[in-house]
């Protein structure tokens, strides 16, 4: 049982905390109709964690501002991620949360209070910051396969005066090479094809 649960510095209200964690693994039966026992791995998905406790009655502004937390938003309207501390989250290597699916809130039978219910999710796992460094790898490494686009005239001109420029002059054998060259028609004087 855990004894207290901290998100960004905020103490959860209320008193009989519990905190339950899952994780829940993907895999796929490769049976078929066989008895095989083969199955394929599809992944890891994030931890969740579901926490109960209760709030006093006379504790209703606890209860608002837990339900506020629950409520907020990040920049982009995304869920709120939380620093989480945490027994048992924490022991799952779990550092940051979201609240996820369902927050309840029900009258308890015995005691004044509520019982209150909520699920926290981890964020960015371990497994999804592996896929996403492998996914990034990938994408650097893909090329294309489209077509080449011609440059334009004054451009190509320009690079050859540039490269012409900072050419160094040519030795006696490469201006004797170029002259034959351009006899037997393969390219005119100035190295421009024919």
């Amino acid at each position: 049982m855990s004894k207290f649960l901290m998100l960004d510095g905020y103490s959860l209200p209320g008193f009989g905390l519990m905190v339950q964690g899952a994780l829940q693994i993907k895999n796929e039966d490769l049976s078929g109709e066989t008895s095989s026992t083969s199955t394929v791995n599809k992944g890891v998905k994030p931890k969740t964690f579901t926490v109960s406790l209760r709030v006093k009655y006379d504790d209703a502004a606890d209860l608002k501002q837990l339900t506020a937390k629950a409520e907020a938003r990040d920049f982009g309207d995304r869920m709120r991620v939380y620093a989480c501390v945490n027994d048992t989250v924490n022991a799952m290597g779990v550092r940051q949360v979201q609240f996820t699916e369902r927050f309840a809130v029900n009258e308890s039978d015995g005691p004044r209070c509520w019982d209150v219910s909520f699920t926290l999710r981890e964020f960015q796992s371990r497994p999804e910051m592996v896929e996403q460094r492998e996914s990034a790898a990938k994408s650097v490494t893909q090329s294309s396969a489209g077509k080449a686009v011609a440059a334009d005239a004054g451009v190509l001109e320009d690079v050859r005066e540039t490269a012409e420029a900072v050419a160094e002059p040519l030795t006696a054998l490469e201006r004797l090479l170029q002259a034959v060259d351009a006899a037997l028609g393969g390219s005119d004087a100035s190295g421009e094809g024919a």
